[in-house]
């Protein structure tokens, strides 16, 4: 009959004659499902016969099929199908199909009976929409709200399975679940399905409705879902649950932040990531303003929340990177940044809580939404003083006049009084014991010096380079009398003496290859002196090869300007090398130390040849070489004299000199 009819009736009257006959096929099963349930009871229980292909199962499974065929079907024919010149017959059919898949509850093999009756809620609500013919998005809206609610109930049904199974076993119906039923895959299936499916309804409609009750009714409905999802939060994979209950509630709650801005008009990216960025950010601080009080009463929702933090941060931080990402083009593009105040302003306080809140978690452990250690909460601290530089971006990009005159001038120096506050305060916060503050705080304060070297030959500023390079020595300085540092001591040296190499390097007469010792020896003394400031923390073959070093650069220079200028045109030359080496005689003498005497005495002797071969070549003082050799011979003859008459202490003094440091 139904290939007659498909070959001979329009489809209008064969969609009527498929309905009557779901009707009749349903109504058909009923009675033989009792006699066929009637029939296994008196059957052998050991040896069940298969009922697979039992007319009640077959019914059950087809006659839904169609008519959910009919339904989908029904859309590209027009208006005026039997579903909706008929409804009435339509909706006997589906009331016969639920009868039926009750009944078929009564069979405790029929696994499929409760999806069924799930398939057939979905069904219901596609026929009702297409006979009320609504408007598209009217539609779209109806669905997203009905698939919410539906959820959620199929949720609460679920929450409350055994109160519904005892229910029913009153009447009959077999307990075909027991604790195993929370394997039920498919009902996790169909609900997760669906409810992607509303999330993107929702997002869609929040982009494009111009009435706010419909976007703000679909960003609440996905809100709802939270619900539906934590009611399945149980078992093993219930943290899995509780992680998806959250990403609907946030989602949620970004959507209804949407919902304010009207599509087309204030809808524009900008101020949706504005938005996001402000409950990103929001949440993660009333996280961790309520973390001690949710890890008291919920601690597992505390746990599932915590591992989301991570994710809702990048998300905050992507829409900041936006939002200044997009001043920034307006800047270029402009001159000037187009946004609303309120976004603006909005952005600004967003910067502001992003400093003042990482801090209050470093500080507070008890209300870090990681649960870092001390060490892991120092990044806190560096993600605090990023949102710093962001904000004074921000500020330099919105309010540029507040950055004319003295601060444009001399940006380096304000750069480097930032540096020093940053390693003065970190010093007052070690003496605290506050070291997840201090230890990023002078770290920062280390590298930030690097800013106006690099900037300085990008951006103008009135500061004389070589200044610059002296305030950075002065603070590298600082802090190598604080931590009793050798390297922040030679990054001072290196730094001072870069800026005097600066002024030299300006001169005419001041060349490196013209007089080395003005290049050399400021940076000798420095390296020297760091290193005794710092004798501690240096072993002894460290400190030997840094004097020798430091004395061989001082005098060997020295020397190397005499032969370079000439001691007729610059006759203090000699003096100045005969200064160093006594200097470097009495210091070692002193300080009980070998090397220092050895080479003082050696270059002492140097700039005393040199100043006598001077005298001897340029003013005609031959008779000061019988002198010098007089002296000498004398010198020699007293020495052995001393000797032979005071061997033993001669010998004690040469052996004092050998315990001499080297």
């Amino acid at each position: 009959v139904w290939i007659w009819c498909i070959r001979f009736l329009p489809w209008t009257l064969m969609e009527g004659i498929f309905a009557i006959s779901i009707i009749a096929g349903c109504l058909a099963a009923i009675p033989l499902l009792w006699l066929e349930l009637r029939a296994r009871s008196f059957g052998n229980p050991e040896k069940p016969r298969s009922m697979a292909l039992s007319f009640h199962n077959l019914s059950a499974i087809g006659w839904p099929l169609l008519l959910a065929f009919l339904v989908a079907l029904s859309p590209g024919l027009g208006s005026q199908t039997p579903i909706a010149t008929m409804p009435a017959l339509h909706w006997v059919a589906w009331v016969a199909t639920v009868v039926l898949m009750v009944a078929v509850l009564w069979d405790r093999h029929a696994k499929y009976a409760v999806a069924g009756l799930y398939i057939l809620g979905l069904l219901a609500a596609g026929m009702a929409f297409y006979q009320l013919d609504l408007p598209r998005n009217t539609v779209r809206w109806s669905t997203l709200i009905f698939l919410a609610i539906y959820v959620l109930a199929t949720s609460l049904v679920w929450h409350w399975r055994e109160r519904v199974i005892t229910f029913a076993e009153r009447f009959g119906v077999p307990r075909r679940l027991g604790p195993e039923e929370t394997q039920l895959s498919w009902l996790w299936t169909f609900t997760v399905a669906i409810t992607s499916v509303a999330v993107v309804f929702a997002y869609w409609l929040t982009l494009n409705l111009q009435q706010f009750g419909l976007r703000a009714t679909a960003a609440l409905a996905v809100v709802a879902q939270f619900v539906t999802f934590a009611l399945f939060a149980e078992g093993k994979l219930k943290r899995q649950w509780q992680q998806l209950a959250i990403l609907l509630l946030v989602v949620g709650l970004i959507f209804l932040g949407w919902s304010w801005l009207t599509p087309w008009v204030t809808g524009t990216w900008l101020n949706r990531s504005v938005i996001l960025m402000l409950l990103a950010f929001g949440l993660t601080a009333l996280y961790g303003w309520l973390l001690k009080e949710v890890k008291g009463r919920v601690p597992e929702w505390a746990s599932a929340a915590q591992s989301c933090v991570p994710a809702l941060l990048i998300a905050g931080v992507i829409a900041l990177f936006f939002c200044l990402g997009t001043e920034i083009s307006y800047q270029l593009n402009f001159g000037i940044v187009r946004i609303h105040p309120v976004a603006l302003t909005a952005i600004g306080l967003t910067l502001v809580a992003a400093v003042v809140i990482p801090v209050l978690f470093a500080l507070s452990p008890q209300h870090d939404p990681l649960s870092l250690s001390e060490r892991g909460r120092m990044k806190y601290v560096y993600a605090a003083e990023v949102m710093l530089a962001l904000l004074f971006l921000h500020i330099r990009l919105t309010l540029p006049w507040l950055f004319t005159g003295f601060i444009e001038r001399y940006w380096p120096l304000a750069v480097m009084v930032i540096a020093y506050l940053g390693v003065v305060t970190s010093e007052s916060l070690r003496r605290r014991k506050l070291l997840v503050l201090a230890q990023p705080l002078e770290r920062t304060g280390v590298f930030l010096p690097l800013l106006p070297v690099l900037g300085f030959w990008l951006a103008s500023s009135e500061v004389d380079f070589s200044l610059l390079l002296f305030v950075i020595g002065g603070l590298y300085g600082l802090l190598s009398i604080l931590r009793r540092s050798f390297v922040f001591g030679l990054l001072a040296a290196v730094a001072g003496n870069g800026g005097l190499w600066y002024i030299l390097h300006r001169t005419d007469d001041y060349q490196f290859l013209q007089h080395p010792q003005l290049w050399l020896i400021p940076i000798a003394l420095s390296a020297l002196l760091a290193a005794y400031l710092n004798e501690k923390d240096l072993s002894d073959d460290q400190m030997a090869g840094i004097r020798y070093l430091s004395l061989v650069a001082i005098y060997v220079s020295s020397t190397a300007d005499i032969f370079i200028n000439g001691v007729a045109n610059s006759p203090w030359l000699p003096l100045i090398l005969g200064s160093f080496s006594l200097a470097g005689v009495f210091a070692g003498i002193i300080f009980r130390i070998r090397g220092l005497l050895l080479l003082g005495s050696v270059f002492l002797l140097l700039s005393i040849v040199t100043m006598i071969w001077y005298a001897s070549a340029n003013l005609g003082w031959t008779w000061l070489w019988y002198v010098a050799g007089i002296v000498t011979g004398a010198t020699i003859i007293f020495m052995f004299a001393v000797f032979e008459k005071k061997r033993s202490e001669v010998l004690r003094l040469v052996e004092d000199l050998k315990e001499w440091e080297r």
